[in-house]
């Protein structure tokens, strides 16, 4: 995905896809009204989580959780382990007054997950009676990342085997090489599929994929044949 571009095959540094998705969730809609997705968070795996990133989100004011490498972020993991012993099942948390952040190590009891490190930049903190009751068994941001992180597990697990059924490519070339390869195309397949339900739009029941790929692809060359050229 991020060689996906017409005009070269550089690739781009990790930080300026972490620039882009905050600049998508700042400007989306701002047209209509002033910061429109206030409430909107960034959440992304240790891959994308740097010291850059980090620093540039706070500067947007942007909430993000992200899993941690735990070698990019020695400090903050010595503090994590210092004077503790790692349990299975355990969690600790850290709290930087100072700028907000959290960072979480825990470790996970479900098979093939282990030790995790967690970092947040939005989170409440709360001395509130009441909601400290309430958050007991809370896993301070962990949570949090596997919510978020569970609707992309989905999408990611309705992409399998799935591709456009139709010709693909672009500028002439074929496949990968054309830009346009399975992956990108079945992730936007899925989205404008989803866009549709989420619009209200109705599909045969137990409609294939494949299915709904062919009613789409007769819908646009009808809505083809529509156009009034300029």
């Amino acid at each position: 995905m991020h060689r996906n571009n017409f005009r070269d095959d550089t690739s781009h540094p990790v930080l300026e896809v972490v620039r882009r998705w905050a600049v998508v969730v700042d400007t989306v809609g701002a047209d209509v009204e002033r910061n429109p997705n206030p409430k909107t968070w960034l959440a992304f795996d240790s891959l994308y989580m740097g010291a850059e990133g980090r620093d540039l989100l706070k500067t947007m004011k942007r909430p993000f959780s992200a899993s941690v490498n735990p070698q990019c972020f020695g400090p903050e993991v010595k503090l994590l382990h210092t004077n503790h012993v790692d349990v299975s099942g355990s969690f600790r948390t850290i709290y930087n007054e100072t700028t907000g952040e959290t960072m979480t190590f825990h470790h996970d009891t479900r098979k093939g997950i282990g030790k995790k490190y967690n970092m947040s930049f939005g989170l409440e903190r709360s001395e509130d009676k009441v909601k400290v009751r309430q958050h007991a068994h809370y896993i301070v941001g962990y949570d949090v990342y596997e919510s978020f992180f569970d609707t992309c597990d989905r999408f990611n697990r309705n992409l399998h085997d799935k591709s456009s059924p139709h010709r693909r490519g672009g500028h002439g070339v074929l496949g990968e090489n054309g830009r346009a390869h399975d992956f990108l195309m079945a992730c936007i397949l899925q989205n404008t599929f989803a866009l549709h339900s989420e619009l209200g739009g109705a599909y045969k029941e137990n409609q294939s994929f494949k299915e709904k790929c062919n009613c789409l692809a007769e819908q646009l060359i009808e809505y083809s044949g529509m156009l009034v050229p300029l």
